[in-house]
């Protein structure tokens, strides 16, 4: 039998998880974008830089909130993978603002290998925490 008070915090930490996880899926995004847009469009690193910075504040955010969340055990790993996605999007985001710096377009190629490997890792989280249902990404 499951424990009424453990259900409810499982499910409000799994809807807490959802809205993070929206957060920080459309920031990934939008990183993506701005990252194509700097070589298709306007090649401003300094515009490219503003863009970045405010969604790697995004990503730290989404990264406190969700190290406030009460996590029960059995979830403790669930988390922690969310957590390690967290630091690749804020590392991916580090690593395109070395292009305001140095205007090497290597670095958006870094950036997209470790966004492309945190987008990995929350569909993992995703598989934990709905699994067999439609994933939020």
């Amino acid at each position: 039998m499951v424990v009424p008070h453990f259900r409810a915090v499982v499910l409000s930490a799994t809807i807490a998880a959802l809205f993070a996880m929206k957060v920080v899926e459309v920031s990934a995004v939008d990183m993506s974008f701005a990252g194509i847009a700097y070589i298709t469009e306007h090649h401003d690193a300094q515009r490219l830089a503003a863009k970045v910075m405010a969604l790697r504040d995004r990503f730290r955010t989404a990264a406190d909130q969700a190290r406030l969340i009460p996590v029960p055990a059995a979830m403790g790993q669930v988390h922690d993978q969310y957590l390690d996605a967290l630091a690749l999007y804020e590392t991916a985001s580090a690593e395109m603002l070395k292009v305001a710096a140095d205007g090497k377009v290597e670095h958006l190629i870094e950036a997209q290998t470790l966004s492309q490997r945190a987008a990995e890792d929350l569909l993992k989280v995703g598989d934990v925490l709905w699994p067999g249902e439609y994933k939020p990404n």
